[in-house]
């Protein structure tokens, strides 16, 4: 033997059920069925009250809007700092302070240092090319190569 399951209520047009809305397409839809719901039921001309609602809809859409975008914001910032944590957790390697290191030693750390900064770029390399060398020092005061301004002779005293 089995209990008879109860018959559905008929959804027809006095039956409306409020639902959590989550997105602006649900929101237009439930909208609409509380404007049909009050002219039915009032059966007259736009009132002020169909007015307030449409400003509700308008909030609840401008909220929806901002939700999504802050919650794509939050997700970015996220990635980023679990690339920041992961960059911290990586181990670091130190030449040591005693004994010797050979030219191979060297190279080998040099390349696995230079490696995460290639991936940083998009495996790109500048060219030593590229590279601008830095102008010499020169006395601000006189232009003079040989020395700084600390020690210039044409320093105006104080």
């Amino acid at each position: 033997m089995q209990t008879p399951t109860p018959p559905l209520a008929p959804l027809g047009p006095e039956r409306w059920i409020p639902e959590t809305l989550h997105n602006t397409a649900q929101l237009e839809l439930q909208s609409q069925a509380i404007k049909d719901y009050l002219k039915r039921r009032t059966k007259s001309p736009p009132s002020p009250t169909e007015a307030a609602l449409d400003q509700l809809v308008k909030g609840c859409e401008l909220s929806m809007n901002l939700t999504v975008l802050l919650t794509e914001e939050v997700r970015q910032l996220r990635a980023i700092n679990a690339k920041q944590v992961k960059k911290r957790a990586r181990p670091r390697r130190f030449i040591a302070t005693g004994g010797t290191l050979t030219n191979q030693e060297a190279l080998e750390l040099s390349q696995l240092a230079v490696q995460p900064g290639i991936e940083a770029l998009g495996g790109v390399v500048a060219d030593e090319s590229d590279v601008r060398p830095r102008a010499p020092r020169t006395c601000s005061i006189c232009r003079s190569l040989s020395h700084t301004a600390r020690t210039c002779s044409e320093k105006p005293s104080s």
